[in-house]
């Protein structure tokens, strides 16, 4: 997550010139300015009142899923509380809009104007709209106020399928899947989602030009996927507590696979789920995510099918699976005929070869507990055990504490612990390294995860560990944190000659 570099001071100031001008002329100057710079195809202005010490506004676009893009757009908002953000948005999608630690999700197009107005004390609930994309985000936010999307991510429960999916569900979603057995679950959800078209299609009958067509079939995926996503998840989860039947799933035959909306969340998470349900009930015994790109192909065409593709490739490389994928990626990236998703698994390719096995290991230099400076490149010549952790990562100090069954036998072999804290505050550190007894070689990152050495090694979750040779080039390890393994691994690494 960053900020957006193409916005330099001169650009925000001179918008902050026009804040004193009329609201037509300002209009047209910011649509004039957001042409000069080409990418930035779509407007979002607008005035807050009541303004307490809160002098910023932001919009988090989020387009991993099309281009592994993620960028925070920040704008300054006037002494009379107005604001503007020129922004760049390629496919129709909700994005973030954040005041004062508040968030909410509005809908942008490509090429869109939307002005959003609200007073500061109680925002997000006092928004209004206007401009050309008034009409959908005010009847986007009337959805909202009878399905309330969660918008904090930690709030948000996780569960595994097939080795290469992961449901996501809302705490209000969970407590309705829970106490409703498979019949009575499906009712619940066949009349939501009914009276949800029913109530969007009297509207659109009744004002037939005020949504545009791009909305219209964004607002439909968004009630018909959500519906199919949450059975999807019921089925697949809860089907062992309820005893669910293969019966249960017959819904998906009503489902429409082929749409054209790969911005809308739920209907990228309905496409992943499906394709990996497909998959367990096939007869394939591969690799699963070679094997869900080729099913992909046959059940999908156009721009989901380049989704699917590209996300197989994606999440397959994550997951060290290189070898297995690397034709796949040769296939996808001759035959794609939408860029994006080509940028997006060229991206992640280069950056997963940069930390695969046998390429030569980023080196540093940090401080440890006594303030002496370390080296990774102090300890070529020995096997090295590289591990990213913090003190308020939970996950962390549970592996920590298992790995220490196996860490004193091999430092008397001569394997080097390395442990790389992004802990915020040193005495946190200290602390932890002194109550916990954790041994090893010990140095603290300035910066915690914005750190040169975490940008260095893309660290983007903890727990994280590396093995390194004795010439400093990564190895291979494990998929999984077992002991076992991990240490028939280094034994082996370090008595090589």
């Amino acid at each position: 997550m960053r900020s957006d570099p193409r916005f330099p001071k001169d650009k925000k100031y001179f918008i902050r010139m026009l804040y004193n001008t009329r609201p037509a002329i300002l209009l047209l100057f910011l649509l004039f300015t957001a042409s000069i710079y080409a990418q930035d195809n779509t407007l979002v202005m607008g005035q807050l009142t009541n303004m307490g010490l809160v002098t910023e506004i932001e919009i988090n676009v989020n387009e991993k899923y099309l281009n592994n893009e993620q960028i925070v757009y920040t704008a300054e908002i006037n002494s009379d509380g107005r604001f503007a953000f020129p922004l760049e948005i390629n496919e129709a999608q909700m994005v973030t809009l954040s005041y004062s630690r508040n968030r909410t999700l509005i809908y942008l197009e490509p090429n869109d104007t939307l002005e959003v107005k609200a007073d500061a004390n109680s925002f997000p609930f006092s928004l209004t709209f206007g401009h050309r994309s008034g009409a959908n985000n005010t009847r986007m936010k009337k959805y909202y106020e009878t399905h309330p999307p969660e918008t904090d991510p930690f709030q948000l429960k996780q569960y595994r399928s097939g080795g290469t999916y992961w449901y996501i569900n809302t705490p209000a979603m969970e407590r309705m899947m829970a106490a409703n057995i498979p019949d009575q679950f499906r009712q619940k959800m066949n009349l939501r989602k009914q009276k949800a078209l029913a109530d969007f299609d009297f509207y659109v009958q009744n004002n037939p030009n005020a949504l545009t067509p791009q909305f219209k079939e964004f607002m439909t995926s968004e009630i018909i996927y959500d519906w199919a996503y949450h059975l999807l998840l019921y089925g697949t989860v809860y089907k062992n507590k309820f005893g669910i039947k293969s019966e249960f799933f017959e819904f998906l035959d009503e489902v429409p696979l082929q749409v054209e909306s790969v911005g809308n969340y739920h209907y990228r998470e309905f496409l992943k789920a499906y394709l990996c349900h497909r998959y367990i009930n096939s007869d394939d015994t591969g690799n699963p995510y070679a094997g869900q790109y080729d099913l992909a192909s046959n059940l999908f065409t156009g721009k989901p099918l380049a989704f699917l593709q590209s996300d197989m490739i994606t999440r397959g490389f994550r997951a060290n699976e290189v070898e297995a994928l690397q034709r796949k990626y040769w296939d996808f990236t001759d035959h794609n005929i939408y860029p994006q998703f080509n940028d997006k698994v060229v991206d992640v390719y280069y950056n997963i070869i940069k930390y695969a096995e046998g390429s030569l290991a980023p080196d540093f230099t940090l401080a440890d507990q006594n303030g002496q400076a370390v080296s990774l490149s102090d300890y070529k010549g020995k096997v090295v055990y590289l591990n990213f952790w913090a003190s308020w990562c939970k996950p962390c100090m549970t592996k920590m504490a298992q790995i220490r069954s196996i860490q004193t036998k091999l430092e008397n072999e001569g394997v080097v612990f390395l442990n790389v804290s992004l802990d915020r505050q040193k005495d946190t550190w200290l602390s932890t390294l002194s109550s916990n007894g954790i041994g090893g070689v010990n140095v603290m990152a300035n910066g915690d995860i914005e750190s040169n050495v975490a940008r260095s090694y893309q660290i983007k979750v903890l727990p994280l560990y590396y093995i390194i040779d004795r010439n400093g080039y990564f190895t291979s390890k494990p998929k999984e944190h077992d002991l076992i393994e991990i240490e028939s691994l280094l034994s082996r690494l370090n008595n090589q000659n």
